[in-house]
């Protein structure tokens, strides 16, 4: 049977990304990626090429979530140090630089460059164990984010089960509801659909 909920984290490690020198696409895949398997990605942390933050933010993530993925320092130069630096979190020997994702725990040991990201994560799925699949509805009002806030924070209260986010775009809001449960998705968008009907509090 299917855990409700699996989690994971995301470590991008990188000064060029600190920096802004190298903008970061591997956070958007993988959260996609994720989500298409029902694995809740949580929480992102972007950090230095630095042994101590390394060991400090794996080690957190690895108590935390069932999977931890990180981007980037495990190429051949002297600023590489992922490899090493998780090697050593765990006490281990670190192994020669992979072609192919390999995890220590539940750690998975990714590159930075995207192409070989995708490539990496795409060996290490079959290691992966899904959750229940995430469903995800929208509604687009014409109407101001802040004249349905107050319906919304109601509804989100009632069934804390969905997620519930709210998008201002130019004249309207989109509305998006996340959840596991269909039936319960739907009765949920129900009610706000009513809400919208009979006219807002706001």
């Amino acid at each position: 049977m299917k855990k409700d909920v699996v989690t994971a984290a995301m470590i991008i490690i990188g000064d060029e990304i600190l920096s802004g020198r190298t903008a970061d696409s591997n956070l958007n895949f993988l959260a996609q990626n994720l989500t298409k398997m029902g694995i809740s990605l949580r929480e992102v942390r972007v950090i230095p090429d630095v042994e101590n933050e390394i060991i400090d933010a794996v080690l957190a993530m690895h108590k935390k979530f069932d999977y931890v993925f990180t981007s980037g320092g495990i190429g051949p130069t002297h600023d590489d140090i992922t490899v090493s630096s998780i090697a050593k979190a765990f006490g281990r020997i670190p192994k020669e630089k992979p072609d192919f994702s390999f995890k220590i725990e539940n750690v998975f040991i990714l590159a930075g460059v995207p192409r070989i990201f995708q490539k990496m994560f795409f060996s290490a799925q079959k290691e992966l164990a899904g959750g229940k699949k995430i469903k995800s509805r929208e509604i687009k009002v014409f109407l101001r984010e802040e004249k349905i806030a107050k319906d919304f924070a109601d509804l989100q209260k009632k069934y804390p089960q969905i997620a519930m986010g709210s998008y201002p775009f130019d004249g309207g809001t989109s509305l998006v509801f996340r959840g596991a449960e269909e039936d319960l998705l739907e009765k949920v968008i129900g009610e706000m659909t009513q809400i919208l009907q009979h006219g807002t509090k706001a």
